[in-house]
């Protein structure tokens, strides 16, 4: 049974609420309505309301748009990533926040695989991305002042940097991680992400989206539509 079901302006707030359904806990009402929500590349906020005038809990769910903006939230690069189900994902991530993903060659798969398509689901084709062959080629497009490596070797926690609007943050391979050189070569902007458990390292589109999501913590007011 659908509640209610309204479309409004949530200015000047930094995102514009473009539309807002609440529906009872039960229904398959409710299911086609998340159905067809989630159909969209949004950003979306859900949480439980009650009225106790009800006889039942309803569900809010809210669709934000995501800020237009003229260049990417933050860079992503994965350095020869090895299994398309993760750069599936990470792409998916980058969709939600507005961000640009870069490949760099070689990749342990092609590009048209039917799993990174999967992935990503019907996300991938409003994803701006851009591969390149090799890490030279990347070098001359790259601000190296405004870039973070990420790399379990890094002595800093990722969280304890400044990032700014614009920033690149570089994930290595699932098995070898960033080269030893590039580690080198800029030593003071590698981060780690903190593991107190007995494990190596964490799943690659994991990294990439603690990593994407702090940055984009830390800097959400700065992308607020202007």
């Amino acid at each position: 049974m659908l509640v209610l079901s309204k479309f409004y302006d949530k200015s000047p707030s930094r995102y514009r609420m473009t539309s807002s359904h609440r529906w009872s806990e039960t229904g398959d009402q409710n299911r086609v309505l998340a159905a067809k929500c989630m159909q969209s590349p949004f950003l979306f906020v859900g949480r439980i309301a009650y009225d106790p005038r009800l006889p039942f809990v309803t569900h809010c769910f809210a669709r934000f748009a995501m800020p237009e903006a003229s260049s990417p939230s933050f860079h992503v690069v994965l350095f020869q990533p090895e299994i398309p189900q993760n750069t599936g994902n990470i792409g998916r991530s980058c969709v939600a926040l507005s961000a640009k993903l870069w490949i760099v060659r070689p990749t342990g798969f092609r590009l048209d695989d039917k799993q990174l398509q999967r992935a990503g689901l019907d996300y991938w084709k409003f994803l701006d991305w851009e591969i390149v062959d090799s890490w030279q080629d990347l070098l001359p497009k790259v601000p190296l002042d405004r870039a973070w490596f990420f790399t379990k070797f890094a002595t800093r926690i990722h969280s304890e940097v400044q990032y700014q609007r614009g920033d690149w943050l570089i994930f290595g391979s699932e098995s070898s991680g960033l080269p030893e050189s590039i580690r080198q070569s800029y030593a003071d902007q590698c981060v780690r992400l903190p593991m107190i458990g007995p494990v190596r390292s964490l799943n690659l589109s994991v990294a990439a989206g603690i990593g994407l999501y702090e940055a984009f913590r830390q800097c959400v007011n700065d992308l607020s539509p202007g």
